[in-house]
């Protein structure tokens, strides 16, 4: 990977970057052969911002290799929209990151060249999935490789929130520190307590995983709807989001951010809340009712509150809840591990890569897939067995994308797995059809696919 392609000042500008795409030994360890496959010649790539740590050397030139040109925003902060606006037009492919808008006017500014969007985070939220769907353009995201990390934050949080280290590291700075007392700096322990998770998926289940060292007693969650497989690893009951408030001693916010969940723990959450319980939020900040949450520390209703994820990002530094001593705020540093960030946008490059090669992407937004191959007469199939006839494609049972699992999503998961993992998934169907998941895919099969590319940071 390459060392960042400014000096990370303020101001910045797109840059010509020839030597800064996927390349061999690098793109992925598990297949190590999908960084030999070239792109299509001639095609311009956006990459808002470096996002790779530096490395002593430079990899070979990424234009002799990929066969594309790639511009690149050549500071850290984040592009003004009018410069991603302006930057962004006539690009075959766009690799964001959270902080990055990806709305209407920007598609619009990026015109119909723009084929593949990649992003470098889990969360798709800061992306009109919506008006992306309508112009068949595919998204790639970067989910499982920042589980661990982002879980490790999650506890890390959850301690340093109920145990009170800043207030205790703010005592011994300014003299606090006198002599021991029963009573003083005194928190909340994990042992023997009762934890509540909103939201227990891929990062949800890591957090349970991690609490279970720490002698938990019960583990509480909460959902759009019970998840018995996975909540048998840790016996975890589910629970309505008002019982999970009343009975959990911890609250772990671990969901992602839908309409269901937007505003989901205002005023009404927390007075249901502990006058003894501690909350962490690791998702989205618009989950939370931020003024909500102020009146409920401020006013001792809930003991504690640590937050990874506010709203806006960066907080503002006059804002209330910076004044309170009961409440942890970081700056978004779930995934900040070296390995997770160099993983991540490994990930990101390889999705773009593939989605402009007309391959099915390691990671491929399950959003946007709206469609999934099935044999006739499947019994998620409804639809009757085509006339053989021009148009018909036949795919074999080696391509990954179309195997069918037990359900139309587990064929989308089944479909990531492989592509991710290079091996096949338990599906045992090929199947016969006109219909491809997406429109790029359809016009490779019908010789129709123009090469793409799409922007990266190596």
């Amino acid at each position: 990977m390459l060392p960042p392609a400014g000096s990370g000042s303020v101001s910045g500008g797109w840059k010509v970057n020839e030597a800064c795409a996927t390349y061999e030994g690098v793109c992925d360890a598990q297949d190590p052969h999908r960084g030999q496959r070239r792109a299509r010649p001639g095609r311009r790539v956006r990459a808002p911002r470096p996002c790779s740590a530096p490395r002593a050397e430079s990899p070979p030139s990424g234009r002799e290799f990929c066969g594309c040109e790639v511009e690149q925003w050549d500071s850290d902060e984040p592009i003004p929209s009018k410069d991603l606006e302006r930057g962004v037009a006539g690009a075959h492919g766009l690799l964001c990151l959270l902080s990055d808008r990806i709305d209407k006017k920007l598609l619009d500014a990026a015109g119909a060249n723009l084929k593949v969007i990649s992003t470098m985070s889990v969360g798709v939220d800061h992306l009109a999935l919506d008006e992306i769907k309508k112009r068949g353009i595919r998204v790639g995201y970067t989910p499982d490789v920042l589980t661990d990390a982002t879980a490790e934050l999650a506890v890390s949080l959850l301690l340093t929130t109920c145990r009170r280290l800043p207030e205790a590291i703010e005592e011994v700075k300014n003299g606090g520190w006198t002599s021991w007392k029963p009573l003083w700096m005194c928190g909340y322990g994990l042992t023997q307590s009762t934890v509540g998770i909103i939201g227990l998926g891929r990062i949800g289940q890591a957090i349970a995983r991690c609490l279970k060292p720490f002698g938990v007693q019960r583990l509480l969650y909460t959902g759009r709807q019970p998840r018995p497989q996975e909540a048998e690893e840790f016996q975890a009951e589910f629970v309505s989001t008002q019982q999970l408030a009343a009975e959990s001693d911890f609250i772990v916010v671990a969901c992602s951010l839908t309409p269901a969940t937007r505003g989901l723990c205002n005023k009404d959450f927390f007075q249901q809340m502990k006058k003894t319980a501690v909350f962490v939020n690791i998702s989205r900040g618009e989950v939370v009712d931020q003024d909500d949450l102020y009146q409920a520390l401020a006013s001792g209703q809930i003991a504690a509150a640590g937050l990874d994820v506010t709203t806006p990002e960066p907080l503002p530094t006059n804002h209330p809840l910076l004044t309170l001593k009961n409440c942890v705020i970081l700056p978004h540093i779930g995934s900040a591990t070296h390995r997770t960030r160099n993983t991540m946008s490994l990930l990101a490059a390889n999705n773009l890569l593939a989605g402009l090669r007309g391959e099915p992407m390691p990671s491929e937004c399950p959003f946007l897939i709206t469609s999934v191959l099935l044999r006739p007469g499947h019994q998620h199939c409804q639809s009757p067995a085509p006339a053989e006839g021009p148009g018909l494609q036949f795919f074999p049972a080696a391509e990954p994308y179309w195997r069918v699992e037990s359900s139309p999503w587990e064929a989308r998961k089944g479909a990531a797995e492989s592509a991710r993992f290079g091996r096949p998934t338990r599906s045992k169907t090929a199947v016969r059809t006109t219909h491809h998941p997406c429109p790029q895919l359809r016009d490779k099969a019908q010789g129709k696919h123009k090469g793409l590319m799409t922007n990266n940071c190596y």
